[in-house]
């Protein structure tokens, strides 16, 4: 399948400059701001936003254009919008940047997703889609050490090479260059895929047609009672996973009495264990029945989770991130590759730009509700221990996302999905 290996490769290449931009751009949040949280909560809500604006009609335009090309534009636009960065030295300029950065990944990615059952045969999707999470996620390590890198030889230049002193107060503009050369790379790759030729109504774009799309993709969901189901779980199990992203700083500072380089080691092991899982399940996946593994894989992470709240060493908890990043990165390829089996073309963009508002929506609910049920069992009424009610938090987490793998598991056993 040579055109799945230029696209995993564009794929995998355009994820490590959307790392690197990421911690770019966080980096300077934090600068600008004197290390103000909010500032950098603030960041992150700029990413969440367009899946809410953006997200519906974007799926819309993927099922009238050529995706191929939508992925290359969408690389070359985050090339020009990462090389002006290092110009925009304000907050309210980088709060823009990355909202326009994300609504553009929200045209790329479901692209990404809806094209890889065109070139792969049907008994390889578990196997490519594993492929694909781990060239997402698994190179955010090797972003990060790109990342701090770059930094490190801009401030050597900045300090010894006398045209480039300018490097040393803006020591994120070397990553941020560098960078944008990954999407052009990413977007060079890509264009040079050839696939195979698909029917596309040539529609009126106006906003009213747009709008009665939406409501098309909505009903198809509505009559498609399997694809609900699955995108029902996917939410669910989401939301109670992503409590590691909401509260894992604080678990690891309060609950552990570990440093910041605790916790990069824990988010180290959880990309890890996601890269283990999704490269065996790329070997095994497909001898095995994709709604139950999707389920167990989610029952599993929950179970994790619970074992994570009762840790108390960072050892213990590296190995539970590991194993809860390994049966994540199971959970969401086999489910990945579910709605790609049962999903016609013609709204196969829909359907993957509305996964894309899950996953973002999930995020946010996660990102709002643990903190604050945190905070809640914390209080004198409660527990009166801020590191007790991390743990009843994450524990909760983990009942939520096992809930949603029993009910997954539920929907396999009465045939409801198969």
């Amino acid at each position: 399948m040579p055109a799945f290996r230029r696209l995993w490769l564009g794929l995998s290449i355009s994820s490590l400059g959307d790392w690197i931009g990421l911690f770019a751009l966080l980096s300077m949040t934090d600068r600008l701001s004197g290390g103000n949280t909010l500032a950098v909560g603030g960041l992150m809500i700029f990413r969440v936003l367009p899946a809410f604006i953006v997200g519906p009609l974007a799926g819309v335009a993927l099922d009238r254009i050529d995706r191929r090309k939508a992925m290359v534009v969408s690389d070359v636009l985050r090339a020009c919008l990462i090389a002006i960065v290092p110009f925009a030295q304000t907050l309210p300029a980088l709060y823009a940047v990355s909202f326009l950065l994300e609504t553009i990944s929200l045209v790329w990615m479901p692209a990404k997703d809806s094209l890889i059952p065109n070139i792969v045969p049907g008994r390889w999707l578990v196997a490519a889609n594993s492929l694909s999470l781990f060239s997402t996620y698994g190179v955010f390590p090797l972003g990060a050490l790109t990342f701090t890198g770059l930094v490190a030889v801009a401030g050597f230049l900045g300090t010894h090479v006398a045209f480039l002193e300018a490097l040393s107060l803006n020591q994120e503009n070397l990553a941020l260059w560098l960078d944008a050369c990954t999407f052009l790379l990413a977007a060079f790759i890509v264009s040079r895929i050839r696939f195979p030729a698909l029917p596309r109504q040539r529609r009126e774009i106006r906003l009213r047609v747009l709008w009665d799309e939406v409501v098309e993709g909505l009903r198809y969901f509505r009559a498609k009672g399997e694809i609900a189901r699955i995108m029902r779980g996917f939410a669910v199990a989401l939301s109670g996973g992503a409590v590691i992203f909401s509260l894992g700083a604080p678990y690891n500072s309060q609950v552990l009495g570990a440093g910041p380089s605790g916790f990069g080691f824990i988010v180290a092991a959880l990309g890890t264990g996601m890269g283990l899982g999704v490269l065996v399940l790329g070997f095994v996946g497909d001898r095995l029945p994709k709604a139950w593994t999707s389920s167990a894989a989610v029952i599993a992470g929950g179970l994790i989770l619970v074992a994570a709240a009762l840790a108390n060493t960072l050892p213990l908890a590296i190995v539970v991130a590991g194993l809860l990043g390994a049966s994540g990165g199971v959970a969401y390829a086999t489910a990945f590759a579910l709605l790609q089996e049962r999903v016609d073309d013609n709204v196969r963009g829909r359907t993957f730009a509305s996964v894309q508002i899950v996953i973002r929506t999930s995020l946010f609910v996660s990102l709002v509700a643990f903190p604050a049920l945190a905070g809640l069992f914390a209080t004198e009424a409660f527990l009166g221990s801020q590191a007790d009610g991390i743990r009843l938090a994450f524990a909760a987490g983990g009942l939520v996302t096992c809930a949603a793998g029993l009910l997954g598991a539920l929907d396999v056993y009465r045939g409801r999905v198969t």
